[in-house]
């Protein structure tokens, strides 16, 4: 039962003699009007009334929601931060980044179908390397494959290890951008490969997905620069900090720290066939070669409005239009393409 304070009732008590006396002392003040002389709303001044309401309402909607919008991206671009900074912290410690993810070596065709051609491979992305410095320790150290970049599975990639399948279900509030779908009862991604395919003249991103809920999301995955190191040379001279098996020290982004990609927000899958979501243990790094904005497996894109929140390689924080010119995309998201791009013009 509700409670009311001690002085409650006094006060109403008060109240209501003061009034009775006050009345009854200062007769000027008239007696109570009969209510039944009360004239009620015609139904004209009633439907003007309605349609006032309706009009603030209309004009105070948009407010409320683009002063959400602004709260949900101050939000996201803390969270992308933080991301970034572990990944600098990791490279203090390390004297190099972590890789993009652990694909094939040398880079190829990862699946056919159903049929995983690389089986000696872990798959796992950059995101499971950061996690001892975004004070997930626990989620880290219980994962048990071998996460040495010069070293491979002989055992199977990371799906197959029951202790890392388990911990790969662990959700982590940080990878997520508040404005992106929930897409976690959806399909899951397994695996995220680039190659360039020789026999089909092509540069090539590829995931597999498996139809579970269970590994936890996440909206924010590395730049693998305009499609990472796959074995074309034009590609490869635009690569980004985080390919495949990468281990590169922060001396090696001769563009400039302050003018090169280093992770960016994605929402996910959505296509005819199928949805999913991006996997923290696994999406490790995409490409620039495809741009941005758009939903789909192979480019980064965003839920806010016109534009994708990425980290550059210092630290800061940038968003891109979706409308970004795309050779001024493949200058920043490359870590030694080259070219000179104002930041400031972004």
């Amino acid at each position: 039962m509700k409670q009311s304070h001690p002085w409650t009732a006094d006060i109403i008590q008060h109240a209501y003699y003061s009034l009775g006396s006050n009345r009854h002392r200062m007769p000027w003040l008239g007696r109570p009007r009969n209510r039944a002389n009360h004239q009620a709303f015609t139904l004209v001044e009633l439907l003007v009334v309605i349609a006032i309401i309706g009009l603030l309402v209309g004009l105070l909607l948009p407010a409320v929601n683009s002063a959400r919008e602004a709260a949900r991206r101050t939000a996201c671009s803390s969270n992308i931060r933080q991301v970034a900074m572990s990944a600098l912290n990791y490279e203090s410690a390390r004297l190099r980044l972590p890789p993009g993810y652990l694909g094939p070596d040398p880079p190829q065709r990862a699946v056919a179908g159903t049929e995983l051609l690389t089986p000696n491979e872990q798959f796992v992305g950059v995101l499971a390397y950061l996690l001892p410095y975004l004070e997930e320790s626990v989620v880290y150290d219980s994962i048990d494959i071998n996460l040495n970049v010069d070293e491979h599975s002989p055992d199977g990639p990371w799906w197959t290890f029951d202790e890392t399948w388990f911990i790969s279900q662990a959700r982590i509030p940080l990878f997520r951008c508040p404005s992106a779908p929930d897409r976690s009862t959806e399909e899951s991604v397994a695996l995220l490969n680039t190659y360039w395919d020789e026999g089909e003249s092509q540069l090539a991103v590829q995931i597999a997905t498996f139809a579970s809920t269970a590994p936890g999301e996440t909206n924010y995955i590395g730049c693998a620069g305009y499609i990472g190191i796959v074995g074309h040379p034009l590609a490869d001279e635009l690569h980004g900090v985080f390919t495949n098996r990468s281990s590169n020290p922060l001396s090696k982004v001769k563009d400039g720290t302050s003018k090169t990609i280093m992770f960016g927000e994605c929402l996910g899958i959505t296509e005819p066939e199928f949805v999913a979501a991006h996997t923290w243990i696994a999406s490790g790094s995409l490409p620039v070669a495809f741009g941005i904005g758009n939903e789909g497996w192979g480019r980064f894109s965003s839920q806010h409005p016109g534009l994708v929140l990425t980290t550059f390689v210092d630290g800061s924080v940038h968003p891109l239009s979706v409308d970004i010119d795309q050779q001024v995309l493949n200058a920043i998201g490359g870590m030694r393409e080259g070219s000179l791009v104002d930041i400031s013009s972004l």
